[in-house]
């Protein structure tokens, strides 16, 4: 897991070796090219997603067969220099071009001249069993270009097809490399999409941090301490050793408990732990709009047009002057009335399961209004709930919400009617992950994604995380729209912290709280193996 051997003998790279080898145009060619390449990483570069990917592969390579961990090294000294990855038996030179009219040998400085020098240049340093590599994100870009490798450079080049769609969760769900790499990865052993997309999200910010050049199992290091609860232990290990017998000996004795150590987690599945949520019972219950407030940057949708009510109660949620237990109750009026949105909209001959996705903050009232709507119309028996757990990573445009604990109830995955109902959508990381969980699970016949209030867009960015095949079934209800964004509050939007309007704490004290309605019914619905 080392850095890759070299010989202490071996020479330094220097301008005086690079003008030896290629004269004093070669040189400041070389030197132009560096200066003019470096730029700032970000989650959304081609260049830093191949990079991840490659982390991602090494890691993989690793775990199943093996193989020392390389240094990896981004706008290194060279003729080909977007990335260098250096093992102790190979040292591989990748350049990337997010491009159509890619070719080998037009321009003042064609990619085979480029390619040729690298090669020349790795040999003089002794580098061991060089390699260049041209990646390309069109995979008929690159099945031509594979064609046409020059003939002088045939036995030493490839072209690599690497996909690019910005958005990572995309990627993730259309390049099955990747998957099958980041499966390995995780710390299930049969992930979900969105664990998947948490891993590779954690990685490529680990990579984003990265200056110059790394190792890459320091980079799986950064990644594990950023975000604990996605990735397996590096070193590889399972992690029962740590386990002591005692411990072991006293869950013997809880019955019905089933628990597993795997990719150094320890895992359990026995119903549901509630734990306590913190709430101010004796405020007084006193309810004033604030017409100043909602009519800031409001429109209001055509199911609020033809709901009253609705439109009321998604006004009166931006209110300030309003108790934790009003707050509560408007939030779960609001979910009955989405769920009015949503009924007419249903195939009348459905018989399809539904299953209603939602937040640990928003299932004991939007969700569970929502969940009350399709009772009173008789769809109870054949209505899920698939609560979850999110965390939240945000840095160098790279944004995750991992899941780290479910609640899924037992439904027929065969043409499920999904339902994905958040209190607010503004950048729609989080209903991306947990819609991406859903679909894990199930083949939908229809998706719903539901709100009282959405930030102006915030479809179109939802829908832009998913292949169109999948995004042109997105059917949304909700009720305003806002196009006024403050730090990470809308405005008026719901009327700030949602996790605080309800009496749940901040962050990490909503993570803790166990929904009643979760413990109402998991005795009848609950997924024993899922409860965690």
């Amino acid at each position: 897991m080392g850095a890759p051997m070299t010989s202490s003998d071996a020479p330094e790279l220097s301008d005086d070796l690079i003008e030896k080898l290629f004269g004093p145009e070669g040189l400041k060619y070389l030197r132009n090219k560096h200066t003019g390449g470096t730029s700032g990483k970000k989650g959304t570069r081609y260049e830093d997603q191949f990079a991840a990917f490659k982390i991602a592969e090494a890691l993989a390579n690793h775990a199943n067969a093996g193989e020392d961990l390389p240094h990896i090294e981004e706008q290194a000294l060279g003729f080909v220099d977007d990335l260098v990855v250096a093992a102790h038996a190979a040292t591989r030179y990748f350049q990337c071009k997010n491009a159509v009219s890619v070719v080998w040998t037009g321009g003042a400085h064609p990619i085979s001249e480029d390619f040729k020098c690298q090669i020349a240049l790795a040999e003089a340093l002794e580098k061991p069993g060089p390699r260049v590599e041209l990646v390309v994100s069109d995979d008929k870009t690159a099945a031509r270009l594979a064609q046409e490798i020059p003939s002088d450079i045939a036995e030493v080049a490839s072209v690599v097809d690497f996909p690019y769609f910005g958005s990572i969760n995309q990627l993730v769900m259309a390049h099955a490399p990747l998957r099958e790499q980041l499966s390995v990865l995780t710390r299930k052993e049969k992930p979900a999409l969105d664990d998947l997309e948490g891993v590779f999200g954690a990685l490529l910010l680990g990579w984003i941090k990265v200056v110059g050049s790394s190792s890459v199992d320091a980079i799986a290091q950064a990644a594990r301490q950023q975000s604990p609860q996605l990735l397996r232990t590096f070193p590889l290990t399972d992690g029962a050793e740590h386990v002591l017998q005692a411990f072991v000996d006293a869950l013997a004795h809880i019955p019905g408990l089933r628990y597993s150590v795997k990719r150094g987690f320890f895992s359990w599945a026995r119903g549901v732990y509630a734990l306590s949520a913190k709430s101010d019972s004796n405020e007084a219950e006193q309810f004033r709009r604030l017409l100043g407030t909602v009519a800031m940057s409001r429109t209001y949708t055509q199911f609020a047009d033809r709901d009253a009510e609705a439109r009321q109660l998604v006004d009166a949620v931006a209110s300030l002057d309003v108790s934790v237990p009003r707050y509560q109750e408007q939030m779960r009026l609001l979910g009955v009335h989405l769920g009015e949105g949503i009924l007419p909209k249903l195939p009348a001959d459905t018989h399809h399961d539904i299953c209603v996705v939602c937040t640990v903050e928003d299932a004991d009232f939007l969700a569970r209004g929502l969940i009350e709507s399709f009772e009173s119309r008789g769809l109870g028996d054949r209505t899920r709930l698939l609560c979850l757990w999110n965390g939240k990573v945000r840095d160098s445009g790279v944004s995750i919400s991992p899941v780290i604990r479910q609640y899924k109830e037992n439904f027929d995955p065969h043409g499920t009617v999904f339902v994905i109902v958040k209190s607010i959508i503004s950048g729609a990381c989080v209903v991306k992950t947990n819609l991406t969980r859903a679909l894990s699970s199930g083949e939908p016949s229809a998706v719903f994604v539901a709100a009282p209030v959405m930030l102006k867009d915030a479809g179109k960015r939802l829908a832009s995380e998913f292949p169109p095949s999948v995004a042109e079934r997105f059917q949304y209800v909700w009720f305003a729209t806002d196009d006024d964004k403050e730090d990470e509050n809308v405005r008026p939007g719901i009327g700030g912290s949602v996790y605080e309007r309800l009496g749940l704490g901040g962050e990490s004290e909503k993570n803790r709280y166990m929904p009643a309605i979760v413990k109402e019914r998991s005795s009848k619905y609950a997924e024993r193996t899922n409860a965690i």
